[in-house]
């Protein structure tokens, strides 16, 4: 490295998305310790109440609770399934919590986010019960699952969606194995 580092590597996509991943962590752990007050008025200008607060998150709730509820139309048949460890605040204690989400590609090509759900963790129940929500909703035509390689993801796709096929996601395999599509039904890898 010379002293203007002009050496120096170009970033990695890995390095710039780890580095955007700590700065939105940093951002929201001030958020969280921040008050309400502070918040708006850096975001607005303006102090809004907790209690203005509160009853915006309650209109926007029910929005979110009709979006979650709302039936999947027409086929669906990629599906890209994940799980995201955040940190939540419950009553002043800070718990981790996994966002399942799923998103599709239908029949026209276009992506779609199908649903996401808050579960304690990336296990079996939680995927199961959230493959179950979607079935439930609509959700049908899969004909591959694109994921990561969770064993409680994959047998409750496996029960769910028992004709689907399976990829392991290039973003979670590694760079010496490539993706390998397998059935659901058949031994798991």
């Amino acid at each position: 490295m010379d002293k203007d580092n002009t050496n120096l590597p170009g970033p990695s996509l890995s390095n710039v998305i780890r580095i955007d991943d700590e700065r939105i962590r940093g951002h929201l752990d001030k958020l969280v310790r921040g008050s309400v007050e502070d918040i708006t008025e850096a975001l607005w200008g303006t102090r809004v109440s907790p209690g203005t607060i509160s009853n915006l998150n309650k209109k926007i709730y029910a929005q979110i609770e009709i979006w979650r509820n709302q039936p999947i139309e027409g086929k669906h048949p990629y599906v890209y399934l994940d799980g995201i460890v955040m940190k939540r605040s419950w009553a002043g204690e800070v718990k981790n919590i996994s966002l399942l989400v799923a998103f599709g590609v239908n029949e026209e090509g276009y992506r779609e986010i199908l649903g996401i759900c808050e579960g304690h963790k990336e296990d079996r129940s939680g995927w199961a019960g959230f493959l179950r929500h979607l079935k439930g909703r609509g959700l049908k035509g899969v004909r591959l699952i694109i994921s990561d390689a969770c064993m409680g993801l994959m047998e409750s796709a496996a029960e769910y969606y028992p004709d689907a096929g399976w990829q392991r996601c290039t973003v979670h395999s590694s760079g010496k194995r490539g993706p390998t599509p397998v059935f659901l039904s058949s031994s798991l890898p």
